[in-house]
């Protein structure tokens, strides 16, 4: 995600790269952040002092603990706040419980996972915080069809193809998967807006079945390989439908 914010910024935008241990290999200015290091933090956005901060990183090892989630949001919410930065957050379809799936803003979350509960944690801690001057973005299902850098999900569906001739995938989960490129436009465009609160940001509604035989497709191997399954109904740990309404993002980024 974060590679491609950098290459699909406008040119007016100077560009400040956050990283944790691996440093950027590109032209931009970058600096070394922690987001356990409150002091560091601390120190160094207010010596950058950034018009935006976009927040599309994963907090290892605390992605699935809802007390860390909030307790990190927090501290960035009330450092944006005081250095008068408008705070970008990536959060998830999984605040969703999944029990109707075609989910607008205006729907309660509820969600089932510990991911879920994190995510949701980390957008009421900003909301409450900056109240303004922020955006929340749900995606849903980001991928990358690039063999050189795939997400996670995508690259262990094609490793699982080169051990085995039938991949059993849900046909009854659905998803509303999202091209990480088409993600990363939409934030810069949102950020040409005075737009303050959350959106949805996806793609069209599919079952986990249908989306692993498209990337098949896609990347030219055979998609018979996958084959339908179904889950368990009334799983508490399973949303079987998140699927978004990205109408409302739709409208707003039409002309932009």
């Amino acid at each position: 995600m974060g590679s491609y914010i950098v290459e699909t910024a406008p040119k007016k935008r100077r560009l400040i790269l956050a990283y944790h241990t691996v440093r950027p290999k590109n032209s931009f200015e970058s600096v070394k952040i922690d987001l356990s290091d409150r002091i560091d933090i601390e120190r160094k956005l207010r010596k950058i002092k950034p018009q935006v901060i976009i927040h599309a990183a994963r907090i290892d090892p605390y992605d699935n603990d809802e007390k860390m989630a909030k307790k990190y949001a927090e501290h960035l919410a009330r450092l944006a706040k005081e250095i008068g930065s408008r705070l970008i957050y990536i959060s998830s379809d999984a605040v969703f419980d999944g029990r109707k799936g075609n989910y607008k803003e205006s729907n309660k979350p509820n969600p089932v996972t510990p991911y879920g509960r994190a995510k949701l944690a980390a957008e009421l801690a900003i909301k409450k915080i900056l109240k303004k001057n922020y955006i929340i973005i749900r995606p849903s299902y980001i991928h990358s069809i690039d063999p050189k850098r795939s997400d996670k999900r995508t690259a262990a569906l094609l490793e699982n193809v080169k051990t085995n001739d039938k991949i059993f995938k849900p046909a009854n989960m659905y998803r509303s998967p999202v091209p990480v490129a088409e993600l990363a436009r939409a934030v810069w465009k949102l950020l040409d807006t005075d737009f303050c609160g959350t959106i949805h940001v996806a793609g069209k509604k599919q079952s986990i079945y249908q989306f692993c035989k498209r990337i098949m497709k896609q990347q030219g191997l055979n998609p018979k390989i996958i084959r339908p399954t179904k889950i368990i109904p009334g799983k508490k740990d399973i949303a079987p439908d998140t699927s978004l309404n990205s109408s409302f993002a739709r409208r707003i980024l039409v002309n932009v």
